[in-house]
């Protein structure tokens, strides 16, 4: 007899990437990531616009250089002035004081092209840790199209308008010229306007002569610059120069050694 033959039959399952439900959540996925994008294309459309339409030359504005008075010999006698300030070229601040600045302000700037993204997602990540807003992201360069073209409303808006504009600053300037327009706006508190003046009102000396110490104090005064005025508040204001201290030993500025010494240092003005 003939041996009956076991037919094995296979049973044919359509791939998953053809099936109804497959190609209805693809369609589903593309439509939300078109809207989304779209969405997001004209919301920021209108802070780009508008961060366009700044005049850059403004950059060189709204910094008031003093009317000097002279003596008979020579000498400044008197200075007429709305605000105290006094400009100075970037080449004569030295780098202590740079890497004081951007151990206060922005320890990356030398890397972004003027919005920090790694910085910004540190600052979220710290402050939903927190449970509350304890971090800033802000560069230097932002700070500057911030105070150059009087971007003062607390809004998303604004910040996306600041962040166009940095790119713009950063794109036009080079990282020297935007520190020597950011350093001779800013304000330092107890009426002084730009680092040169600070740190003749403080110390008694242009800023082509102040120490690591000095530095610090004038760039741990930046956040609150009248609430951490050395006038005003001396233990408030030798507490955030320490933290400055601090940024600045943690990135490699300064020793350690140097570090455990200079925070002990007594707060000394002019």
């Amino acid at each position: 007899m003939a041996r009956k033959r076991n037919k094995s039959f296979q049973i044919y399952r359509t791939p998953f990437y053809r099936r109804r439900w497959f190609h209805i959540v693809l369609a589903s996925f593309f439509t939300l990531l078109i809207i989304g994008a779209l969405v997001l294309f004209f919301m920021l459309k209108g802070p780009y616009d508008e961060a366009q339409a700044f005049d850059m030359a403004d950059l060189d504005k709204g910094i008031e250089v003093p009317s000097l008075i002279y003596d008979r010999h020579g000498k400044e006698y008197s200075r007429i002035f709305v605000q105290d300030r006094r400009p100075v070229n970037i080449e004569t601040v030295p780098l202590h004081f740079i890497d004081a600045l951007r151990a206060a302000e922005d320890g990356r700037f030398y890397d972004h092209k003027g919005v920090d993204y790694k910085g910004v997602a540190r600052a979220i990540w710290l402050n939903l840790k927190a449970g509350e807003v304890t971090q800033g992201a802000s560069t230097i360069t932002q700070q500057l199209a911030r105070q150059s073209f009087k971007l003062r409303e607390r809004s998303i808006k604004r910040k996306l308008v600041e962040a166009f504009l940095a790119r713009r600053i950063e794109n036009e300037h080079s990282k020297s010229q935007i520190l020597e327009y950011y350093l001779n706006r800013i304000y330092f508190g107890s009426g002084f306007w730009g680092v040169n003046a600070a740190s003749l009102g403080y110390f008694g000396k242009p800023i082509s002569e102040v120490n690591v110490i000095e530095a610090a104090t004038l760039c741990g005064m930046i956040k609150s610059p009248n609430r951490l005025s050395p006038l005003n508040d001396p233990d408030a204001a030798r507490h955030s120069r320490n933290n400055v201290l601090l940024r600045m030993k943690t990135e490699n500025m300064i020793s350690d050694a140097d570090y455990r010494r200079l925070i002990g240092e007594p707060l000394v003005t002019a």
